[in-house]
């Protein structure tokens, strides 16, 4: 399965994947650029199509028409020709349409490096290969689903990669926002936090102060804003809420607690 995935994955990157056909009429080309599947699309049409599918129908995955093969957004992104312009406002309604739809939504991402829209076509294998970063170097560039982490280790594994921090990173880029009550200070945030000093996840109780004291090294800090001793990121009370973390991998020793 991980050999047919890259040899898949080499040749969107490295194939001739456009071919120019020229048309009938002498004063026209007819430009056609050949799927994966072997037939050939219009990217004009292509592209038109898919910008009616997710502005109107709110439709993010795409087969081809002759044969009903699935094509990866990362294949149809390259197929249809998009500019900047048009791949950022039509991978902005894929996310937006996935914010809606949280459960079919699971198998898009961001690539952790180039920052483009990649759809997992091995559900089965966290490593994941992006394609634009794969032309750019020349190489295939591989990084986990689950942490967002370059992959290190073997494949394919659907466990974790090989790096000690997956397991973790993946459930602070995973887990579920708190729906507490609207008056709530931690209402919207991540309901795991790694600690600000020793990195042990947290999670809050619902009840009582933002603040909270890491079980494992002892520090008080801010659930909303992450904070440490009664310090806030803006105005205590409003906050500004900090972003789901990425750990560093930092080991925390008592002196690192006295001397922050």
């Amino acid at each position: 399965m991980v050999y047919l995935s890259l040899l898949f994955l080499l040749h969107l990157c490295f194939s001739s994947l456009f071919q120019i056909v020229l048309a009938v009429h002498p004063s026209s080309v007819l430009v056609r650029v050949r799927a994966s599947c072997a037939h050939f699309v219009n990217p004009v049409a292509l592209r038109q199509w898919v910008t009616w599918a997710l502005q109107e129908q709110a439709i993010y995955k795409f087969f081809c028409p002759r044969c009903r093969r699935h094509w990866l957004w990362q294949e149809v992104r390259k197929l249809a020709l998009l500019n900047e312009h048009d791949r950022n406002t039509l991978e902005q309604k894929i996310i937006e349409i996935g914010m809606r739809e949280r459960e079919g939504f699971i198998n898009f991402t961001k690539c952790p490096r180039c920052g483009r829209l990649v759809e997992r076509f091995e559900l089965t294998n966290l490593c994941t290969p992006c394609l634009v970063c794969s032309e750019r170097t020349a190489r295939v560039y591989r990084f986990c689903w689950a942490c967002l982490k370059d992959w290190s280790g073997p494949s394919p594994r659907n466990d974790s990669c090989a790096s000690p921090l997956c397991a973790s990173q993946a459930a602070l880029l995973s887990c579920l926002l708190v729906t507490a009550a609207l008056d709530s200070e931690v209402n919207g945030c991540p309901s795991l936090r790694a600690c600000p000093n020793c990195e042990a996840l947290v999670t809050h109780t619902l009840d009582g102060s933002v603040q909270v004291q890491c079980p494992n090294c002892g520090l008080y800090f801010c659930y909303r804003c992450l904070g440490r001793n009664g310090d806030h990121h803006g105005i205590a009370g409003s906050c500004i809420m900090s972003p789901r973390q990425n750990l560093t991998g930092r080991n925390w020793s008592p002196v690192d607690y006295f001397n922050d």
